[in-house]
């Protein structure tokens, strides 16, 4: 039901005109209200429309107009085909080390804690747009663990906890040799890069990340509402 909402907000959006009111949508799409409304909070709280009480209900043109968005974590590839690209996605690297000090200060824990390091490119018709660097405590470096799982499938495998928040810091650092080689960039180019901290349930940090974009390869961005700031 939400794709189909969605898909009428682009379509009002082309056509200039305003969402119709919600016993309409309701109708035309065969769901209750309340349903109906639900998803329109989800979507109001995306930035992508904006609702008030006897008035038409804004849409947000720019918002359906970005590829991607910061504040929401999803699969990048699927995000890369919506733009209209050919994705692909590798593994660069995978390897068990231990813990420098900068991530041991993210974790809160000591130098030398093994941890699981995984890098991971994605490509855009074959360019790289992406890199992220992925670390999650391990018990040892001699643990099993199951193959071709995310990040995100391998926190809940060694802790028993889902990650809830991700908390994202936003930066902009020169490439390194390594990143240079990784991203076919030339070397100390300007990069986008967020600090990624995964946070569990029980509020412990499980996996530390830093993913690296270059920059205007894909039109990602941040939508903030600001009406209840004036």
């Amino acid at each position: 039901m939400e794709d189909r909402l969605l898909g009428m907000v682009e379509r009002a959006s082309s056509k200039g005109e305003s969402l119709p009111g919600e016993p309409t949508l309701a109708n035309m799409l065969g769901v209750s209200r309340p349903s109906l409304r639900e998803a329109l909070v989800r979507l109001e709280r995306d930035g992508v429309i904006h609702r008030r009480k006897g008035s038409q209900t804004f849409i947000n043109k720019d918002a359906l107009d970005l590829a991607g968005r910061f504040d929401q974590v999803g699969d990048f590839s699927e995000v890369l085909s919506e733009a209209g690209f050919v994705p692909s996605v590798e593994v660069l690297v995978e390897e068990r080390i231990k813990m420098g000090s900068e991530s041991a200060n993210a974790f809160g824990c000591e130098v030398g804690t093994p941890v699981l390091r995984i890098v991971k490119r994605w490509l855009a018709d074959g360019s790289p747009v992406r890199v992220a660097i992925d670390e999650v405590p391990l018990p040892s470096l001699d643990v099993k663990l199951p193959k071709g799982r995310s990040v995100l499938e391998l926190v809940p495998h060694l802790t028993g906890q889902k990650v809830l928040w991700d908390l994202a810091v936003p930066g902009a650092v020169n490439a390194t040799k390594e990143l240079s080689e990784w991203l076919d960039v030339p070397l100390r180019s300007a990069l986008l890069v967020l600090e990624c901290i995964g946070i569990s349930q029980a509020g412990e940090r499980v996996f530390y990340a830093h993913d690296y974009y270059v920059p205007g390869a894909v039109r990602l961005g941040l939508i903030r509402t600001v009406d209840k700031l004036h």
